[in-house]
């Protein structure tokens, strides 16, 4: 039996990883024109990776590191396609209808996050939303304590079509359908919102840190923290007095209680789930629109902003 166990073990450390992309580098991709543009994934450590692009047939090549994290630069051409990648490691992937064009990001809380399905003209737009020419990516929404790599479930990216932009931020289709119309070139629309959120929970965490007039939202969180306990159960004893009897007012939800229940609002969560395995991604710029639960400390916001 142990020298079965030991044959075993031989055999499963000889077995080789294929080469994975991360869910942003995959079919109906658009990579950001006229660029040096990153391409990264993970393979067996040590391996030589190399990527054919079928644009200028030219062959790209680098090797994994001790972890098996590898990245290398394309160079892309004025915006067309559609084309193809080839990844050969350990195996081979292709990468099918990758357009070359302008890429962009858009990020906040509700109003960003509002939805085409919501908009009151969609009996109208989403009919006239089937564009070949717009890519579509959406985040999954997720919270981590650590930067990722990993996008949430069902990320990828979708050819834009009636029913593929029902679910997409009604705001950032608007502006990606007016670029393209404008520009008359491929354009590529990443999103990541999430509503009732702060800046901060967009904002690195590594970057708060270092930077005591962002660690305030620190100090908040950790105060918030410490207080929920006792809030909690000073809200319960009030909660009770009040059903017991009926001329005391319910009692206000704490603001501890509040932010407890609500841990996506904590700085750098999203930043580390929904922003940090797209970061390399080449982009042509980013769009905002969050502010309202910032409101409290409203004179923290500008600098927020210039992080």
């Amino acid at each position: 039996m142990l020298g079965l166990i030991i044959t075993l073990f031989a055999f499963a450390g000889n077995i080789q990883a294929d080469i994975k992309l991360p869910a942003i580098i995959g079919d109906h991709m658009v990579l950001k024109q006229k660029s040096s543009v990153p391409l990264w994934g993970t393979e067996n450590p040590n391996t030589t990776i190399t990527i054919q692009t079928s644009w200028d047939k030219k062959t790209y090549s680098g090797k994994s590191d001790a972890s098996g994290n590898w990245m290398i630069y394309v160079n892309t051409p004025k915006a067309g396609g559609a084309y193809s990648i080839t990844f050969k490691g350990n195996n081979e992937q292709k990468v099918k209808d990758v357009l070359i064009g302008e890429v962009w990001i858009s990020a906040g809380q509700s109003n960003m996050a509002f939805r085409m399905r919501q908009d009151k003209q969609k009996e109208t737009m989403l009919p006239q939303a089937n564009n070949d020419q717009i890519r579509l990516f959406r985040s999954g929404r997720q919270i981590n304590q650590e930067e990722t790599r990993t996008f949430g479930k069902g990320t990828e990216w979708q050819v834009c079509s009636s029913e593929s932009v029902r679910e997409f931020s009604a705001m950032t289709y608007y502006f990606a359908k007016e670029l393209q119309e404008k520009m008359k070139v491929p354009v590529g629309i990443i999103n990541a919102s999430w509503g009732g959120i702060p800046i901060e929970s967009f904002i690195s965490t590594n970057v708060i840190l270092a930077d005591p007039e962002l660690r305030k939202c620190v100090d908040r969180w950790n105060k918030w923290e410490a207080d929920y306990l006792q809030d909690s159960l000073q809200y319960m004893a009030a909660e009770e007095a009040a059903k017991k009897d009926k001329s005391i007012s319910k009692p206000k939800l704490p603001e501890s209680m509040y932010m407890m229940r609500r841990p996506h609002r904590q700085y750098g969560v999203l930043y580390n789930g929904m922003v940090a395995p797209c970061a390399p991604y080449a982009m042509s710029g980013m769009l905002w629109y969050q502010g309202t639960s910032n409101t409290g400390w409203a004179d923290e916001y500008e600098h927020q902003l210039n992080v």
